[in-house]
Parts: structure tokens; sequence; C-alpha cells
């Protein structure tokens, strides 16, 4: 069994599966990564991957609503960031 190491040597703080889009699920890292990937796909390799953070994010989460956005937060800082898939 091969286990894969999605954010390196950097912890998963969260991982949600989409509500609209059952195929597509979102983990964040204390690597301040977020990343977005295709369950169809094996899980081999990230659809969409972003730096939301000089410092960890601790949770991330899609829009119940619109199927193209999530939000990530949990920085030191407070702030949340709205991530659009569309524009990655």
């Amino acid at each position: 069994m091969k286990f894969l190491k999605p954010h390196g040597s950097a912890t998963i703080n969260d991982v949600k599966f989409s509500p609209l889009n059952s195929h597509l699920l979102v983990t964040s890292g204390s690597d301040g990564y977020f990343k977005v990937w295709d369950s169809r796909d094996c899980g081999y390799k990230s659809i969409m991957s972003g730096h939301g953070s000089d410092n960890e994010l601790n949770c991330a989460t899609f829009n119940n609503v619109n199927p193209n956005l999530l939000a990530v937060a949990g920085e030191e800082s407070g702030l949340i960031g709205v991530w659009d898939l569309r524009m990655p």
C-alpha cells in the first residue's frame, strides 16, 4: 500500500468533502497551503493548491450554495480567505 504525503512533512489540519461535488475534497495544512483533490483521480495529484497563509491553516470548507467557492482560515491574523475554483 502506498501512503501519500499531500502536504509534505506538514500536518493536515482539516479535510472537508464538497456538499455539491461529491468527488471533491479540500485539505488545509500547517504549511499554510490548502489543496483541492478529485477523488476520481485516486488522490495522487491535487487539482488546485493555494498559499493561504505564511503560518498554518487550521480549517477549510466548501460553500453550501456555490460549488465553485471555498474558504480557508485559521491563521494567526484571523483572516479568512475565499477562493474561486474557476480562478486558480
